[in-house]
């Protein structure tokens, strides 16, 4: 079975609860579209400080990674800072679409997986 890997981009929350939160709920509601997501604040940033710089740049690594391994971007919410900004710039370098969370339930995952 293929499930299309996701990674969720935002301009989060500057409080780790609500960010956490916030990027939870992004994953379900693409969990029920459809999709695996991938998101650096649930899978990094509760090991990974980004205020200690050595920190910051793993977490930018792990974020790249992340990002090549991924079928696609989304992004949520109504916001833009300079991080999403930078993830969805280093995705379009790797020819990875983006989308909104909105759109992402226009895909026809099928004939996208296929291709």
């Amino acid at each position: 079975m293929n499930i299309p890997m996701v990674y969720v981009t935002a301009a989060w929350p500057k409080n780790e609860m609500m960010r956490q939160r916030q990027a939870a709920k992004y994953c379900r509601i693409l969990y029920d579209a459809g999709c695996f997501p991938i998101c650096p604040v649930l899978a990094v940033e509760p090991f990974l400080n980004d205020a200690v710089k050595e920190d910051h740049h793993k977490r930018r690594e792990y974020a790249e990674e992340l990002i090549r391994r991924s079928h696609l971007i989304v992004c949520c919410g109504d916001d833009e800072d300079s991080e999403m900004n930078y993830e969805l710039a280093f995705g379009k370098k790797r020819g990875i679409i983006s989308t909104t969370l909105d759109g992402i339930q226009e895909i026809n995952w099928k004939k996208f997986l296929d291709s």
